[in-house]
């Protein structure tokens, strides 16, 4: 596994606890969003979402870990500590903002397939793969906010913890009901790339992609998954994925419509 797709995998772990975080105190949505993240551009940071206006930020660039109150912001350095150490300040700290350490909990419904494995230190190589992902984060999300603007029926942009990939869906079905629409997003190295990547696909309307001309950025795939494809190799620009979004949205509006 490459240094990038290594550096992923730990933050992918990392994650995790600001996903149970949320998880263990709201109440359960039907689309399990009460567990989903938002990635901050100003932060360059993951963030849970709140609970009695507490809520946990991992900011990538430092590796820090911030439990965050109205009234105090709590700190940890998350180098070369295991997933038990960081479970054990956490839970130190929820009682001090008036939250029930009891209640956490990592029940999310999935369990991640690859090791969990811990920031023991970091090298050159992982530095720069640290600011090769904010750069992939921060272009998916402003290009997202971008395109969204176009739409009446764009959802929030989120991070999902199973996959640990942002996504945004469009809905474009006439009776708002989600039958048919665009999912845009980016998403960790898989069985379709061995790097991460920005990716555009419909849904509601068959569309044989073989049948569509090439895109400018980008290629189409045709198999068990279908849609748009870019690879986010380390010379790929915002500008590259913004086009890539536009390109191939428009394509599938069209042939949606």
């Amino acid at each position: 596994m490459s240094t990038l797709n290594q550096t992923q995998n730990k933050l992918h772990h990392l994650s995790q606890t600001l996903a149970a975080f949320s998880n263990s105190y709201l109440d359960k949505a039907e689309d399990d969003s009460q567990s989903n993240l938002l990635w901050s551009v100003e932060k360059e940071a993951i963030i849970s979402r709140s609970v009695n206006n507490i809520h946990l930020e991992l900011h990538i660039k430092d590796l820090v870990l911030k439990l965050v109150s109205p009234t105090e912001t709590i700190t940890l350095d998350v180098l070369g500590l295991a997933k038990t150490d960081l479970d054990s300040w956490l839970k130190k700290h929820l009682s001090l903002v008036s939250l029930d350490e009891n209640r956490f909990n990592y029940n999310l419904g999935f369990s991640l397939d690859s090791d969990h494995t811990t920031f023991i230190d970091l090298d050159t190589d992982a530095e720069k793969s640290i600011l090769e992902l904010i750069n992939h984060r921060n272009f998916c999300q402003n290009a997202l906010e971008s395109i969204s603007k176009a739409y009446k029926n764009a959802t929030e942009i989120r991070i999902w913890p199973h996959h640990f990939d942002t996504g945004m869906l469009i809905d474009l079905s006439s009776q708002h009901d989600m039958s048919k629409g665009l999912g845009l997003g980016y998403a960790i190295a898989d069985s379709l790339s061995d790097l991460p990547y920005f990716y555009t696909y419909g849904w509601g309307i068959p569309i044989d992609y073989n049948s569509l001309s090439s895109l400018k950025n980008g290629l189409w795939i045709d198999k068990e998954w279908k849609g748009a494809l870019l690879a986010a190799n380390n010379s790929i620009t915002f500008k590259d994925i913004e086009n890539f979004y536009l390109e191939a949205s428009s394509v599938l509006v069209d042939k949606l419509s």
